[in-house]
């Protein structure tokens, strides 16, 4: 199996509260070198 198989195209959705999408990126012919869990998101969280 080459490399070229495992490239996908994929599109990242930022969703608000109501399940709609606000922001979406779309990435092309990319794979996964490295994957770090975030916490969840909390949009009352006060910054510095």
């Amino acid at each position: 199996m080459s490399l070229s198989e495992f490239r996908k195209d994929i599109t990242i959705s930022l969703l608000n509260e109501a399940g709609q999408v606000v922001l979406a990126w779309s990435v092309y012919k990319c794979w996964v070198s490295e994957y770090t869990a975030m916490p969840e998101l909390n949009a009352s969280d006060k910054m510095g």
